[in-house]
């Protein structure tokens, strides 16, 4: 007699049990094997063939099934296969009186849990081979859903995942380093680590791979590879390696980890191309500042040689020279200065599509014939705060730089559009904020760029023309006035498609403003008003005070903000206007100019500099109200701007407008 608390203990909960049988005898017989092991802790039906057993299979639950092969309807294993098809999650004991141990290896390896033989049963044996079969079969279908739960979470992983064998073929691949590489799953289980990397990482792959398969088990490796994808484009990856091993602590698996690295290296390209700019930016600033000093006199002392000499004066052409190559030295130290983001500045609210219409004639007459222009302007484009000089700049600068691109002729277009960007795209876009913006894109058809020409074309003097075309200067004057003016610059390119340029400035909420500024006119502007003239240039000093004094000024002078109170202290009498260098050592400008106005309460002022980085010009934009004339100027510039502050007038000359001024009268 069989303890009945043991029985209790191999079956230890309530069981619903089917019994396929065809044989009532056997069928008793079972039932009285099983409660004389386990008492009453299972209920049992019975179905005689096949055909009721399925019914029964449709309209119930079970916890296990005893099958026999030999029905009425069914023989064979075909039996267990319709029972498995029917219910592949259910425990079958296979209970046949067919003793035949090549069956009963093919009954276990289609799925039965057991085979016993009838005859050789007895209830313990019964009761112990039930209990089994369904905990077998409870830890199947938890390992079913644990490797589900892994392949779930495999196929879903945001970074690629990839299992390998020791000849480094893929075993399993997950979506994520399929779409990595542009491959199925299928196609990279017939392929290796050799036929996705670059040829430059192959060697490091193989020998990463010797040692993961054969070195000591190690922590996971993190390394950056570069592999190539179905197009043959490459991705830069960064690998997390690890390594699985059997019970002997060989390996018999490596496990990769694959994360994409090809825009944050791309992003990072940009920021560390931003500080190179940067860095150049400043030291080209500051040769420019120095120079604007030299090219003050250079200018203004030929331009008084010119005056000074006859028409008929074969030394006034040589005069004429020298001015004309200060003129174009000016205007390589202005595009420095732009580039450097250390322009005067004079913004106002304004119509974009205003600019571009302004310059539809010019643009046309520059680019020629041969190329088609197309301007498609948004009609309801908001607004922008810019100078509007150093927009027609940039417009005519790209509008240069495409037509070079195209030599056998192609099309031009220029498109404005309110564009918002969102905060993961900015996030992308990296230092540009989200926020509302207006676009200016310039397209050509030319020969285009590829990468690594891409990343320099904002350096200065970089060039890709021939020698003897170009200054190198378009492009980076173009990304030193969309800096300064708040914006961002992207380009799109690539050899033998064109490039596009894409400008996004600032949207603003505001009025449109009305033109200021004030007009270089012809003629020798003077007056007799009394002037403190402070520069620490020497040379500077000098010739401004010769050019004043000649146009009939009373002209005091100093070189420093010390000295021109002492000055201005000796001096008995009125002084109707201070003009001032502001960057000076001891005492600015700005602070020299709020001394002497409480003394002279009337005193006009006008500053004179050749860089933004001082008291009266903050990021490069002129403070409003003040009256302002930028480095390098002539003797007329000077003595018309002195007029016009005499006068009243508010404007100031900064870049463009004094460029403009250079280039004018007197010609030789």
């Amino acid at each position: 007699m069989i303890n009945p608390s043991a029985s209790t203990a191999m079956l230890n909960k309530e069981l619903n049990l089917l019994l396929i049988e065809d044989n009532p005898a056997e069928a008793r017989l079972f039932r009285e094997l099983l409660h004389e092991v386990t008492g009453n802790r299972w209920t049992m039906s019975v179905a005689d063939r096949m055909s009721s057993a399925l019914q029964v299979l449709d309209g119930q639950a079970f916890d296990a099934v005893l099958l026999d092969l030999s029905l009425p309807d069914s023989y064979g294993l075909a039996t267990l296969r319709e029972v498995l098809g029917r219910i592949p999650a259910v425990p079958i004991v296979v209970l046949t009186g067919l003793d035949d141990g090549d069956l009963a290896m093919q009954a276990v390896s289609l799925g039965a849990q057991d085979y016993l033989v009838k005859g050789q049963v007895d209830g313990l044996l019964l009761a112990r081979s039930l209990r089994y079969a369904i905990e077998r079969k409870e830890a199947e279908s938890a390992l079913r859903r644990s490797e589900e739960r892994f392949r779930r979470a495999f196929d879903d992983a945001p970074i690629g995942m990839v299992l390998v064998d020791t000849d480094q073929r893929f075993k399993d691949a997950n979506k994520a380093f399929g779409a990595m590489l542009g491959y199925s799953r299928e196609e990279l289980l017939g392929m290796s680590f050799a036929d996705v990397t670059h040829p430059r990482d192959a060697e490091g792959d193989r020998l990463l791979a010797q040692h993961s398969f054969t070195g000591e088990e190690d922590p996971p490796r993190k390394l950056t590879r570069q592999y190539l994808k179905k197009s043959r484009e490459s991705v830069w990856v960064e690998i997390t390696a690890s390594s699985i091993r059997d019970e002997t602590g060989r390996v018999i698996y490596g496990v990769g980890m694959f994360e994409d690295l090809t825009q944050r290296r791309e992003i990072e390209a940009q920021l560390r191309q931003s500080h190179k700019l940067e860095a150049i930016g400043r030291l080209a600033g500051g040769v420019a500042h120095d120079f604007n000093n030299l090219l003050t006199v250079i200018l203004g002392y030929s331009e008084m040689l010119i005056e000074m000499l006859g028409s008929e004066d074969p030394r006034r052409q040589t005069a004429g020279e020298i001015r004309k190559a200060g003129v174009r030295a000016s205007s390589l130290t202005r595009q420095l200065l732009a580039f450097s983001r250390s322009q005067v500045l004079e913004p106002r609210v304004l119509d974009l599509n205003a600019v571009v219409e302004n310059t539809d004639r010019l643009l046309r007459r520059l680019i020629g014939e041969d190329v088609a222009l197309t301007i498609r302007l948004e009609p309801e484009l908001g607004r922008i705060e810019a100078d509007v000089a150093q927009l027609e700049q940039v417009i005519l600068n790209l509008a240069v730089n495409a037509r070079d691109a195209m030599p056998k002729g192609g099309e031009l277009e220029i498109v404005t559009a309110n564009v918002r960007i969102g905060e993961e795209e900015a996030a992308l876009r990296e230092p540009q904020p989200a926020g509302d913006y207006v676009m200016l894109r310039i397209r050509d058809t030319g020969e285009g760029m590829n990468a690594e020409t891409k990343t320099r074309i904002f350096e200065p003097f970089f060039t890709t023309k021939e020698e003897g075309k170009g200054t190198g200067l378009g492009l980076a004057t173009v990304y030193g006035i969309v800096n300064q003016t708040g914006g961002f610059i992207r380009v799109e390119s690539e050899p033998g498609s064109g490039a596009t340029f894409r400008i996004y400035l600032p949207r603003v909420y505001k009025t449109l403003t009305a033109s200021t500024g004030f007009t270089i006119t012809g003629g020798r502007a003077g007056g007799t008003e009394t002037l403190i003239l402070v520069e620490d240039q020497e040379e500077v000093l000098d010739l401004a005070t010769a050019v004043l004094r000649d146009r009939g000024y009373t002209v005091l002078k100093a070189a420093g903000g010390a000295e021109a109170i002492e000055v201005c202290a000796a001096h008995d009498g009125p002084i109707d206007l201070l003009i001032t260098d502001v960057v000076m050592p001891g005492m600015n400008g700005r602070q020299l100019a709020e001394r002497l106005a409480q003394s002279y309460p009337d005193l006009k002022v006008l500053y004179i500099s050749g860089y933004t980085n001082d008291a009266v010009v903050r990021r490069g934009f002129l403070e409003s109200g003040l009256r302002f004339l930028q480095k390098p100027f002539t003797g007329n510039v000077l003595a018309q701007r002195v007029r016009d502050v005499m006068d009243g007038g508010s404007g100031s000359v900064a870049a463009g407008s004094s460029q403009a001024s250079l280039e004018a009268a007197p010609q030789t």
